[in-house]
């Protein structure tokens, strides 16, 4: 099977409506699920990039504010924020 790649502009709250079920997205074993948060000039730039590869995961550390990935069996999230004072926001 073939990775694909779902690319969600999101307003508060969406990313969560949309994945959670019943009535959201289906998944199977193995999902990386993810999102960055990037400055306007640079969304184009990072929807061309893999997060899943060394050379995206790089070129997107540079330009996003705040990053999260959910564990692969979807019980944890880890979020990163460039601004300490964003990511004690986000606790």
């Amino acid at each position: 099977m073939r990775a694909g790649r779902l690319v969600i502009e999101a307003t508060p709250g969406q990313s969560g409506r949309i994945v959670s079920c019943p009535g959201g997205i289906r998944w199977g074993a193995d999902l990386r699920l993810g999102g960055v948060q990037v400055p306007e000039a640079d969304v184009g730039t990072a929807v061309r990039l893999s997060p899943c590869e060394p050379e995206g995961a790089l070129a997107l550390q540079s330009m996003a504010r705040l990053a999260w990935a959910g564990h692969r069996d979807l019980f944890e999230l880890f979020v990163w924020a460039r601004d300490e004072q964003l990511l004690n926001a986000l606790a």
